[in-house]
Parts: structure tokens; sequence; C-alpha cells
């Protein structure tokens, strides 16, 4: 299984439309955090999070799918920030951000069933920042996307 950081970062970059927002052309995407200096909005994936589903005092939470053993279900939570600010782009850096957001939402929830992991989805709800201690001011909106894994597909 790959990473998720990468299977997000690709189901991104290969299914951006930049038709559905207020750019002409598709934002810069990258795994981890933020490059400074960069000159175009950013979209970045990073920072997952992952939790056993259930569990018992034997550490399991269901039997494999075969019936060959125990296994453990994973949720997971991974960070998707979309990123602008002034100096990127002739639009208002709101109206980019969240027309990134958009983009970003409609990718993740049209394809919930396209990588590795199961039950993709990311709710319509973030978190909207500003870092105004930059200037330009940065706009940011943090998504949350939610994964769903097994061990026994993990060790596969």
């Amino acid at each position: 299984m790959n990473d998720p950081e990468i299977e997000f970062f690709e189901l991104l970059s290969n299914n951006w439309n930049a038709a559905n927002t207020v750019l002409s052309d598709a934002p810069k995407f990258t795994t981890g955090w933020y490059e400074q200096g960069s000159t175009e909005p950013v979209v970045s994936v990073s920072t997952p999070v992952e939790n056993e589903a259930t569990g018992s005092a034997s550490g399991y939470s269901s039997i494999k799918g075969d019936g060959t053993g125990p296994d453990s279900e994973i949720n997971g939570v991974i960070l998707i920030d979309c990123w602008c600010n002034g100096g990127q782009t002739d639009q208002n850096p709101k109206a980019v951000v969240h027309s990134l957001r958009n983009e970003v939402l409609r990718i993740i929830n049209s394809n919930y069933q396209a990588t590795q992991y199961r039950n993709i989805g990311a709710r319509g709800t973030g978190t909207k920042l500003v870092e105004d201690e930059q200037n330009p001011v940065m706009h940011r909106y943090q998504i949350e996307a939610t994964y769903q894994f097994s061990m026994s597909e993990l060790i596969a």
C-alpha cells in the first residue's frame, strides 16, 4: 500500500480540473508543509493520523476477510491545505482558496473508491485560517480527509 500522503496527492493532482476554480491553471501540489516562496497557489497533503477503529483487550478489532485470523481496522485522517496569498495571483486570494477547497472536496467525494484505501471522504467542513504574520497575508483552508484500511491489507 502506498503512503496515504502519496495516494491523496496523486488523486488530487491526477483529477484536478482548473475550470472548476477561479484559476486558469492547476495549483502547485505538494506533500508536507507549504513551501515558503511559492509563486503560485498551493494544495498540500500532510500529517496522516491513524487510530484503531475499535479494539479489544487483544488489540484486534475484526477477523480477516478470508477468516484465517484476527485483524485490526484502522481509521485515518489526513490534512489537505489550500493556500494562496495576494502576491500569487491577480484573483482575490480568499476566492482562490474557496475554489481550491471546493475542487478538493469534489475530487475526493466523487472518487471515494479510487484509491487503495477504503471509504475515503472529506466533509464540507474545515478550518479557515489567515497567516497574518506573513506579508502578503496568506489565506488557507484546512480540510480533514478520512480513509480506512485493515492491517491485513497493509501487510498483504
